[in-house]
């Protein structure tokens, strides 16, 4: 009988065993996917950041173009502003400023 106990005794020691390196596996797994996901989400934020830096400088460069073919116009007449305003279309096509730039030049 204590052969039994002893048996059943090493069996719950074993399996208490075989369950905290299974704990120990998973909490090493999880821990893994945080840190996974954790840079995961820095390049996310540093990929829209860089994308968000592109937009503002390419609607910059729209607003300048744009403003200086206003401002020929203001000072010299759309005919002499059309070269400016016609950069301005083929720049930056799908814009509101080459819609802009197409009716002053009549397009």
């Amino acid at each position: 009988m204590i052969d039994n106990v002893q048996e059943a005794v090493q069996r719950q020691g074993k399996q208490i065993a075989d369950n905290h390196d299974k704990c120990i596996e998973i909490e090493q797994n999880i821990k893994n996917t945080v840190d996974w996901t954790e840079v995961r989400a820095k390049q996310f934020v540093e990929a829209t950041r860089d994308e968000i830096q592109q937009n503002i400088e390419h609607n910059k460069d729209i607003a300048e173009a744009l403003d200086k073919a206003l401002e020929l116009v203001a000072n010299r007449g759309i005919k002499k502003a059309k070269k400016s305003l016609e950069s301005v279309v083929k720049r930056f096509p799908s814009t509101r400023a080459a819609k802009r730039a197409r009716k002053l030049i009549g397009g």
